[in-house]
């Protein structure tokens, strides 16, 4: 893993949706091992297959903690934790929601890569290094990120 980190080991091309469904499954697990029964999953239009170019590792781990952050951020009460990907233009785009809004300046550290805990900074430095981009939105109760990937050509 630390190799990858760095820049090591062997870039790959690999489909997006493919890689979220299977980090959103996982991350299912999670949920029940933490007894929150209370949270509905859903997949909201997932494209496929959106070829991306980037270490497998990097963008699991990215997947993993935005997920894993947005699992936290869900009230105790319950809500919703929700996936969707598709196409825009020459860009990979996929979106994380969850129930509960992020506040407006946790929201700008995120985007500065300033955020509390190692886990945002590094998912920021990662999807920078993928030659992405990632916006949060917070309104109306929920947070939504979006995090946007040029798209490859997978037969090159």
């Amino acid at each position: 893993m630390a190799l990858t980190l760095y820049s090591e080991g062997k870039e790959s091309i690999l489909d997006l949706t493919d890689v979220l469904k299977r980090r959103f499954l996982l991350n299912e697990e999670a949920l029940r091992e933490m007894k929150r029964s209370n949270v509905k999953l859903a997949e909201r239009g997932l494209e496929s297959p959106l070829w991306i170019r980037c270490f497998p590792l990097h963008i699991e781990r990215v997947i993993d903690n935005l997920l894993n952050n947005a699992s936290n951020a869900i009230p105790q009460e319950g809500g919703e934790l929700s996936i969707r990907s598709y196409k825009k233009e020459s860009w990979a785009v996929f979106e994380i929601m969850n129930s509960g809004q992020i506040a407006e300046e946790e929201r700008e550290r995120c985007l500065l890569a300033e955020a509390r805990g190692r886990g945002l900074r590094i998912t920021t430095r990662l999807i920078k290094h993928m030659g992405g981009k990632i916006e949060i939105e917070g309104k109306e109760g929920q947070t939504i990120f979006h995090i946007t990937l040029p798209l490859a050509d997978r037969n090159v």
